[in-house]
């Protein structure tokens, strides 16, 4: 039950990271930089890159696929305690096992998500070296900010107020609901101060995966 249960534990804890990295805390109305041409990601760009926690990204021309592939070996006592759990076999549907010996077995687990997507409405644009993904959220945009430097990919996220604050970038609080996103109205010039004061600093670093 080991080998399962620090599966189950590794792949709750990754599902959370991302189900709280995946809802904003500040939107925008319209997709930036603004009057910014809508584009495809660049060959140079394309291609898989992992993180620390085996996570991958995966750059396609319209898209970007985040893949989980996590792999243990188990033995056949915990093969048939997870058939018989309904809980578990529901949750771990992409689950697959092989067989090395009588009794020790390869354990595969991958989760696919797609992340960002410009066929279904998401928003790809440029500014100063910068890419700027707009992800659609309830008819508005969550937007991070993309750099690429010697095979290195980082992804950042606007996640404090006081930024917006600083730039006396006009905002307002759209509902009275427990979670509050705000929404952000910079002008040109504004936006263009957010990516140079840093404003964009949580995140993710990923190195690419040499083919």
């Amino acid at each position: 039950m080991k080998s399962l249960l620090l599966l189950v534990s590794s792949l709750l804890i990754i599902s959370c990271k991302q189900a709280e990295e995946s809802v904003p805390s500040i939107v925008f109305e319209k997709p930036l930089p603004e009057n910014g041409k809508n584009i495809n990601f660049p060959k140079r760009l394309l291609g898989d890159y992992q993180n620390d926690e085996a996570l991958i990204l995966s750059i396609q021309p319209s898209q970007i696929i985040k893949k989980i592939i996590m792999m243990d070996t188990i033995g056949e006592s915990e093969i048939l305690h997870f058939k018989a759990d309904d809980t578990l076999r529901n949750y771990f549907q992409d689950l697959s096992f092989a067989k090395l010996s009588d009794t020790i077995y390869l354990m595969k687990h991958v989760r696919i998500d797609t992340f960002f997507n410009i066929k279904k409405g998401d928003v790809l644009r440029k500014l100063k070296g910068h890419y700027i993904l707009n992800q659609q959220y309830d008819q508005q945009y969550y937007i991070k900010k993309l750099t690429y430097k010697n095979g290195l990919i980082n992804i950042q996220r606007i996640d404090s107020v006081e930024i917006l604050d600083q730039l006396k970038i006009v905002t307002e609080v759209q509902n009275d609901s427990t979670f509050i996103p705000v929404k952000a109205f910079p002008t040109k010039k504004q936006f263009k101060q957010l990516i140079k004061s840093k404003g964009f600093n949580e995140g993710e670093t990923y190195l690419r995966v040499k083919e």
